[in-house]
């Protein structure tokens, strides 16, 4: 368990989020699953406080264990 700190608190807030194809279809594929670690990267450099921890994925769905400050909003990460 690895507890992060900034000026005004010590955190350990980690997600699970699960994103799902319509009707869940069956569309990803290695190539788009390498397409989604390309925009992870860049999301990496624009806020480095967010932390992807893992990902994977299947045919219909992929799933990110992300780690999230405090400060920021899920839904706005989303």
């Amino acid at each position: 368990m690895q507890i992060k700190k900034q000026g005004h608190c010590a955190y350990q807030c980690e997600y699970h989020l699960i994103l799902v194809t319509k009707y869940r279809r069956k569309i990803f594929n290695s190539g788009s699953f390498e397409y989604f670690r390309e925009i992870t990267r860049v999301i990496r450099e624009s806020l480095p406080e967010i932390e992807f921890l893992t990902m994977n994925h299947d045919e219909d769905h992929l799933h990110f264990h992300l780690s999230i400050p405090p400060k920021m909003k899920v839904s706005d990460v989303v």
